[in-house]
């Protein structure tokens, strides 16, 4: 037994630190080969099993900032087993996460359980258990272990485990900042680009390589080649990300025409595959991740060409800027044409609504005295009918703003008739600090007030109430009317004009007074109705 423990630890030993050629063979009792996926300085070790559809895996390599503590590539595995050593007498405080792609949780605070081994005594690992974590299917997946000990959740190691195709990183765009101009003039390159040098200012200069990311980034170089293939720059492309690269022309320059090649390329690394076990390879194969660009001398320019090349700028410019101006102007005049038409049709639309308001409520009055005159009260009829004239004249004044003083008043009159013929009570509060000329579009109350008597309070007489109540709240105005009425289903449509008409005008308002808009809100219950009109913005 001891002597199939020290091969198996042979060969883990060896895989990890790549001094053999580790394979993807069976060993003699058939089973797939185990790969430490972990350092071996850590408390615990995390060990792999492949399946035999596994093409290559690679070398474990560490400290590559890919946002755990080890990283593994797979390719065309289907399942694999997963495995960890720990101390065992802390089992228990064990736990480890599972995701895939990043998303999908697998496993979460996950205790540690089947016990695949248990060391012997006088084995290498005498205080070690190895815990089966179970097969997984990881075609075409990213799986992120995450193995940590309570009770802080301390971290012990991770892991992530890539079986994806490796798709190349490209390079989007190459620019060339100059920062000797005034501005930090920025132009966009092609491939192939020639760019022309100058000694004094090339430490200005700079290459401006913009990658598209992914998530392998952080396996990548960036690198410029000269033809001869020496390398004449190179960065770890995860110290950048997610910005551009900036690479200094200083680093480029030559004196006479020479050509380079800007590469984003992985570095080598060692990978055991099934056709040619135990060898270095990039993975890759160069495609958009490739960008020649020429460099040569800076011819000179005359004085005379500078002249003439800001002469042309300046009147495109010019010429570009006129255009706007005349472009933004003509815009702005159609919009104003618009909102003035919408405004006037709204206001058509307000007057006629206010046209059927007005024969509503001198209809409402008039058959009140004819009420009164029935009833043979021609002292209140004689009073109904005073107030009445007053009320007339104002209705038919047909201002479309009015203070709410004028408002008050009107209020009064109207109650004060229908109190005539009813009985009922009414008040009438206006905060102290509300100010009596701001204008309010004209009897915005009045129709509701009106509704309330006729559908609310007219058949309780004497036990009828009617508050109405104007108050400010920051920049808002409020004004409120309750009845004790018997309410009435605020989702049914009714035969009477005169809530129908209220809210069309409000909503006619609104297309006007955009930015004071008047919010309109109707509670009824069978205690009674509130009825409340915000005027937003409006003090």
């Amino acid at each position: 037994m001891k002597k199939y423990l020290t091969l198996f630890f042979l060969l883990t030993i060896s895989v990890c630190f790549g001094q053999d050629k580790a394979t993807l063979a069976k060993d003699k009792f058939g089973n797939v080969m185990h790969y430490d996926i972990t350092t071996t300085s850590q408390i615990s070790t995390v060990s792999l099993t492949i399946d035999e559809t596994t093409e290559y895996i690679s070398a474990f390599n560490y400290g590559l900032k890919s946002g755990a503590d080890n990283f593994v590539l797979l390719k065309g595995s289907k399942q694999i087993k997963l495995s960890v050593t720990i101390p065992k007498d802390s089992l228990k405080y064990y736990r480890y996460n599972l995701i895939e792609n990043d998303t999908v949780i697998v496993k979460d605070n996950e205790a540690l359980s089947e016990i695949d081994f248990v060391y012997p005594k006088h084995s290498d690992l005498p205080s070690k258990l190895i815990i089966n974590l179970g097969n997984i299917k990881i075609y075409n997946k990213k799986l992120r272990l995450e193995l940590y000990k309570l009770p802080n959740r301390f971290k012990i190691t991770s892991v992530i485990i890539y079986n994806k195709p490796i798709v190349p990183l490209e390079i989007s765009s190459v620019s060339l900042q100059d920062y000797s101009t005034k501005n930090g003039r920025l132009d966009t390159l092609k491939n192939n680009s020639v760019i022309d040098i100058n000694g004094e200012n090339n430490n200005k200069k700079f290459l401006i390589v913009s990658p598209k990311y992914n998530e392998l980034s952080f396996l990548y170089k960036i690198k410029v080649y000269k033809p001869d293939g020496k390398t004449v720059y190179s960065e770890n492309l995860i110290d950048y990300f997610p910005n551009d690269v900036a690479i200094p022309v200083s680093s480029l320059e030559s004196k006479t025409i020479s050509d380079y090649e800007i590469r984003l390329e992985y570095d080598r690394f060692y990978i055991n595959s099934k056709n040619a076990p135990g060898k270095y390879s990039t993975l890759i194969e160069f495609g958009h991740n490739v960008f020649p660009i020429r460099i040569s001398q800076l011819k000179e320019i005359t004085i005379k060409q500078v002249v003439n090349l800001i002469a042309v700028v300046v009147g495109v410019l010019a010429t570009i800027a006129a255009l706007i101006i005349i472009y933004i102007k003509r815009k702005n005049k159609r919009k104003l044409l618009i909102e003035k038409q919408q405004k006037e049709i709204a206001k058509t639309q307000l007057d006629r609504v206010r046209s059927q308001l007005n024969p509503h409520f001198m209809f409402n009055a008039l058959a009140g005295i004819q009420s009164l005159m029935n009833e043979q009260k021609t002292n209140e009829a004689n009073q109904y009918l005073n107030k009445f004239a007053r009320l007339t004249r104002n209705v038919l004044d047909n201002k479309e703003l009015i203070s709410l003083a004028e408002e008050k008043t009107l209020l009064d009159d109207y109650l004060q008739m229908e109190q005539l013929r009813f009985g009922f009570n009414y008040q009438i509060d206006i905060q102290t600090d509300v100010d009596l000329n701001i204008e309010i579009p004209a009897m915005l109350l009045q129709p509701f007030v009106e509704n309330a008597v006729k559908h609310g309070i007219a058949e309780k007489g004497k036990l009828g109430e009617i508050n109405i109540s104007i108050a400010k709240k920051d920049t808002d105005l409020i004004l409120q009317t309750t009845d004790n009425g018997n309410g009435f289903d605020t989702t049914k449509i009714f035969d009477g004009l005169g809530l129908q008409l209220s809210k069309n005008r409000i909503d006619l308002l609104n297309s006007i007074y955009k930015e004071t808009a008047l919010v309109l809100a109707i509670q009824s219950t069978e205690k009674g109705t509130a009825i409340t009109i915000t005027l937003k913005q409006w003090i």
